[in-house]
């Protein structure tokens, strides 16, 4: 099973896995950790916190990725499918983080012949994954707004946005908003899962509201068919 821990910067590697390897302590005898020759790996926090916990630190040699081989052949094959649902989709490229975190939740919860059928959730925890609520990457999301950041009972109850993924830490999706280009996350989500944003829109709508371009948007948002 892969697990995604978004970084802003790899200085924060080292305590996101050791909070990883504290979760997964719970349930199951941690023995050995194998990684490359990286800083954000081999380090002293790192290193003294698995000797306390007598994990074994297994690195690579430098320059061979044979010896690595199951992580970059996960590494690619999880690119492959950014790639190829940044461009279904018409997601610009800066927001591949957000596709690859919704690609490895869905693949956790997708039944693989090497494992017999069952998913790589199931076997990590011994019961099925709750997640139910699976949807198009990509898609349009209209979410609820509620009363109160209405100004009058004639505004609209609902506005559109892109679904990127899920929550990670409350019951919701991750919506990029496209009257804002703000990433939320909502739980009151209806989707439209055969309509994407207009790639000029989205595209104008990033730089715009990322990088500060000088860009007029339109009044009305063209939705294209994701069939």
């Amino acid at each position: 099973m892969s697990a995604y821990l978004p970084l802003k910067d790899k200085a924060e590697a080292p305590q996101n896995m050791i909070n990883l390897i504290l979760k997964l302590e719970k349930e199951h005898a941690i023995k050995i950790f194998s990684c490359d020759q990286g800083k954000q790996f081999v380090n002293k926090k790192l290193t003294l916190f698995l000797t306390g916990h007598e994990i074994e630190l297994l690195t690579t040699n430098a320059y061979t990725l044979e010896e690595n081989c199951l992580i970059e052949k996960l590494n690619g094959s999880l690119m492959n499918k950014v790639r190829a649902i940044n461009e279904a989709a018409m997601i610009p490229e800066c927001l591949w983080r957000e596709v690859l975190g919704y690609i490895v939740e869905l693949d956790s919860v997708s039944a693989t012949k090497a494992l017999n059928g069952i998913t790589s959730f199931e076997k990590l925890f011994g019961n099925k994954s709750q997640r139910k609520d699976l949807h198009v990457c990509g898609c349009i999301g209209f979410h609820h707004i509620p009363k109160k950041k209405r100004s009058s009972k004639l505004d609209m109850v609902a506005d559109p946005g892109v679904f990127l993924g899920y929550a990670k830490t409350s019951l919701g999706y991750r919506i990029l908003d496209l009257c804002t280009g703000k990433l939320i996350e909502r739980r009151d989500v209806i989707f439209y899962e055969d309509l994407a944003a207009d790639r000029n829109y989205l595209q104008n709508l990033i730089d715009k509201t990322c990088f500060k371009a000088e860009i007029e948007l339109p009044d009305h948002i063209d939705f294209v068919s994701l069939l």
